[in-house]
């Protein structure tokens, strides 16, 4: 008994890592995985406690199962899942059965046994539901972060298929998902925003909306705030990214206020965040309103209030007509600019990347404008003289800042230039007693 463990733990590597996906091989897993179900105090005189609550046998048998299930073995397997989730107390254990129950899930619900009154399998079904919905709630960040996760999945995987997702919205496990978004833990606040960002962008956010007894406009509220006001960067980066998604493809949706209130976020507090990958979000954000502006795919959608584009939200053609909820051209290039000069060369790079095509698109609107006559009804922009001479001005900028960047030494550091410095400074940490100096630390890495 103390000899067939690592035996057979051998045995599953050489499966795994050969890829053998026969009918045999899927059964001896499936019947390994069902001898370590149980819990370790639990006697129950089978012959197999030297098996029983095996983390090691688990992951293999998982990482297995979830690429590779047979039709004869997969209401075993969903059977072992049931019991592991409701004992395990590791987190990774938990994880891997939800990926590889998200692989079975549509086989399973569709099959003739689901609909069996004699099938275990409903039951089974239940007992995970049931263990999941315990572990929105669990002590441990992880497991809170992994039944995030499973979510997500679900959505992403299987957003067409009406039996998983009914499954999933009868659990209620969107709404414990998407609550998450106030969690204690940064971690779980992150995975929330996303898999939140995932149900909004489905065709079940109605779901959603209903279940939570809100709009869609509140979560927006709900978001700016953690934009602002969180203090861990990986909830910032999914909530601007959320962000960025509703207001370019559900502004038809969206309150003409909740739409000045993305835009001053992406103009103001996010430009000025600390952490380098929000800022590069909020590039990406103002290239494809730049994008969608040029193109002159300007969001047509049959809505009382559509996303707008104009050049400034100081013309006063827009005053005058009242207009709300629009995005500016020159927000836009004026928040890029900025960044252009960011401490951060990651940052600065990128952006100075974008502005070459900005600026040659913006030369070629222009010329385009100029040439054109009183009846050519071409654009989509207001080219009054307040707007006529914003725009000749952002392009004067944009083209000085390309002179100013067009030395690549702009964005080298010291050990750009000299690398023996940075292999120094490695090896000299490396042989170091004390491994508390931590900035030289993170400058090596």
């Amino acid at each position: 008994m103390h000899s067939s463990l690592p035996a057979v733990s051998l045995s599953l590597t050489i499966v795994n890592d050969c890829n053998i996906q026969k009918l045999e091989a899927c059964k001896c897993v499936a019947e390994v995985l069902k001898m370590t179900e149980n819990r370790p105090d639990d006697f129950t005189g089978s012959g197999c406690y030297s098996f029983t609550g095996s983390s090691k046998l688990q992951i293999k048998c998982l990482d297995y199962l979830g690429s590779y299930t047979s039709k004869e073995v997969m209401l075993s397997v969903i059977s072992s899942i049931s019991n592991i989730v409701s004992y395990t107390t590791e987190h990774m254990i938990y994880g891997k059965c939800l990926l590889c129950l998200c692989r079975l899930l549509p086989e399973v619900l569709c099959s003739s046994c689901y609909s069996s009154e004699r099938s275990t399998v409903k039951s089974d079904l239940s007992k995970i539901k049931e263990s999941v919905q315990r572990n929105f709630c669990s002590v441990e960040w992880e497991f809170r972060d992994t039944s995030c996760e499973f979510v997500r999945n679900l959505m992403d995987k299987h957003k067409d298929k009406e039996g998983v997702i009914q499954w999933m919205l009868d659990s209620r496990f969107h709404v414990f998902a998407c609550q998450a978004v106030g969690d204690g833990e940064s971690y779980v606040r992150a995975t929330s925003l996303s898999t939140l960002q995932t149900v909004l962008l489905s065709s079940y956010r109605t779901n959603l909306l209903q279940d939570m007894n809100t709009t869609i406009d509140e979560i927006i509220s709900q978001i700016l705030d953690v934009c602002k006001t969180d203090s861990e960067a990986f909830p910032r980066r999914s909530a601007a990214r959320l962000l960025h998604h509703c207001l370019l493809d559900l502004s038809y949706l969206l309150h003409p206020d909740s739409i000045q209130c993305i835009a001053q976020c992406f103009s103001t507090s996010l430009p000025s965040d600390f952490d380098w990958e929000v800022k590069l979000i909020v590039v990406e954000f103002w290239c494809a309103i730049l994008k969608r502006c040029f193109d002159a795919d300007l969001d047509k959608e049959t809505s009382d209030q559509p996303l707008g584009i104009v050049v400034s939200l100081d013309c006063l053609k827009n005053e005058k007509d009242g207009k709300r909820g629009y995005v500016s051209i020159s927000s836009a290039i004026n928040v890029l600019l900025k960044l252009s000069c960011d401490y951060d060369p990651s940052v600065s790079e990128r952006v100075c990347q974008e502005l070459c095509w900005i600026c040659e698109t913006l030369e070629k609107f222009v010329l385009k404008i100029s040439s054109a006559t009183n009846d050519d009804n071409r654009s989509d922009w207001c080219v009054c003289a307040h707007c006529s001479q914003l725009i000749t001005e952002l392009l004067n900028r944009m083209t000085e800042g390309k002179e100013k960047t067009r030395n690549d030494s702009v964005f080298k550091t010291d050990y750009d230039s000299n690398a023996v410095s940075l292999l120094d400074d490695i090896l000299l940490l490396d042989r170091s007693q004390d491994n508390n100096d931590e900035d030289n630390a993170i400058d090596c890495y």
